[in-house]
């Protein structure tokens, strides 16, 4: 059986500690930007929901995979996200990668569309993706794209 999300915490933190340049001798003087900061604790009884995740870490080949996501991979067996909708995508693309990895709606039979990712080597990107539309039986497909034998990881976030 696929497990179900019951909490999930999203954190991203942007603090910025700056040397202004101009303290008087043997006095140290910073200047501080902290105000990007993004929490999110999610359950599936949150706006926006949380009720499963999907995890790929699955290397490349042929230049690219499709992931359906009505059959994607959860860490405790295949999950099936029809009637939920993607809301937080999550990818890194280990700086080891001899390319970049995309994330797009397929180009194949039952696109399921969301905003186009594209990750560089050593990179990752944390997406909140808002008013996507329900995943059903002809829009539930998702491409990843890249370079024969890299190995991103993709976590998704649905409810």
């Amino acid at each position: 059986m696929a497990a179900a999300v019951t909490q999930l915490q999203i954190i991203t933190q942007f603090h910025v500690s700056e040397n202004p340049g101009s303290q008087p001798a043997g006095v140290g003087l910073t200047s501080e930007f902290v105000e990007m900061d993004q929490l999110e604790n999610l359950t599936p009884a949150s706006t926006p929901a949380a009720a499963l995740f999907a995890i790929y870490k699955t290397t490349i080949a042929s230049s690219g995979y499709t992931i359906d996501t009505t059959a994607a991979q959860g860490t405790n067996g295949n999950i099936n996200a029809n009637g939920k909708k993607l809301n937080h995508l999550v990818v890194k693309n280990p700086s080891a990668s001899a390319g970049d990895v995309t994330i797009k709606t397929s180009v194949g039979a039952n696109p399921y569309t969301i905003p186009t990712q594209v990750v560089k080597p050593g990179g990752y990107a944390v997406v909140s993706i808002p008013g996507l539309t329900a995943i059903d039986g002809t829009h539930k497909t998702i491409d990843v794209t890249g370079t024969d034998g890299d190995v991103p990881e993709i976590g998704m976030v649905f409810g």
